[in-house]
């Protein structure tokens, strides 16, 4: 299937330490670990709508989506069919729930939203010697700006592109809707070195959290950066983790 180049909202995440996942585990506990990503990508693009369970067993309702998806390694890329507004709310929502359930609970990412142009070619085909051809490619400027917003940060977090806003200028329920899953946040880079720039940033936390409540939030990602025997001594990954929890901060009741 080939789709021309089109514009549309795209949501990238990169996984920080996939490497290391690889590496540092068995076969057995890497599908364990991949399992359990793929399943919060079906909730995430779900936007945790839930079939009717069966025998006890929870799965994601994924029948009234219309949110594309693609995992790749240590990369999953969701993005829209145009660039209507409820498109965007769809994505936003998606992002905002992988964004959460990864870096608070599972496999820390950094990510990024933009509106940008992309194109896909999607196919598969298998001969009778058993060789196959399957084909999932994604490409276009959208693609690649939303890969280096991403990767340049030095945090777990996911920004929000002022393409995005460009796309709804004056327009009152944009700015509700990004109110509701964001907030404005000086972000921290890689390159150059400790610069900060301000964007809208999708939150960590619904509301606020009591004293209790961030400790438990932040043991839950200082655990998402170990998990899966992944090291955090390195320095580089120890500037990554303060600069999360950092963000975290901004979530404390004041008392």
């Amino acid at each position: 299937m080939l789709k021309k180049m089109k514009k549309c909202f795209i949501a990238y995440f990169d996984f920080l330490g996939y490497k290391q996942f690889i590496n540092n585990n068995s076969n057995e506990d890497i599908e364990h670990g991949v399992n359990n990503i793929l399943i919060d990508i079906e909730f995430a693009t779900a936007r945790n709508q839930i079939q009717p369970t069966k025998h006890g067993l929870v799965f994601a309702d994924l029948n009234n989506h219309k949110i594309n998806c693609l995992n790749v390694s240590d990369t999953v890329v969701f993005w829209t069919n145009d660039c209507d507004l409820a498109s965007f709310h769809e994505l936003l929502e998606v992002a905002y729930n992988f964004n959460i359930k990864e870096i608070c609970y599972n496999f820390p990412t950094r990510g990024a939203i933009i509106c940008g142009e992309i194109g896909y070619r999607f196919g598969s085909d298998k001969n009778q010697v058993g060789g196959a051809l399957d084909i999932r490619c994604l490409y276009g400027k959208g693609i690649v700006n939303a890969h280096y917003l991403a990767e340049n940060q030095s945090w777990a977090g996911c920004v929000i592109d002022q393409s995005c806003s460009k796309e709804f200028s004056d327009n009152s329920d944009f700015n509700d809707l990004i109110l509701k899953y964001s907030k404005k946040y000086n972000v921290p880079f890689k390159s150059p070195p400790n610069y900060i720039q301000e964007y809208y940033v999708l939150n960590l936390v619904e509301g606020s959290l009591d004293e209790v409540s961030y400790q438990n939030r932040k043991s839950s990602i200082l655990s998402s950066f170990s998990k899966y025997n992944k090291k955090i001594e390195n320095v580089r990954v120890k500037k990554i983790i303060d600069n999360t929890i950092k963000f975290l901060d901004i979530y404390k009741e004041i008392v």
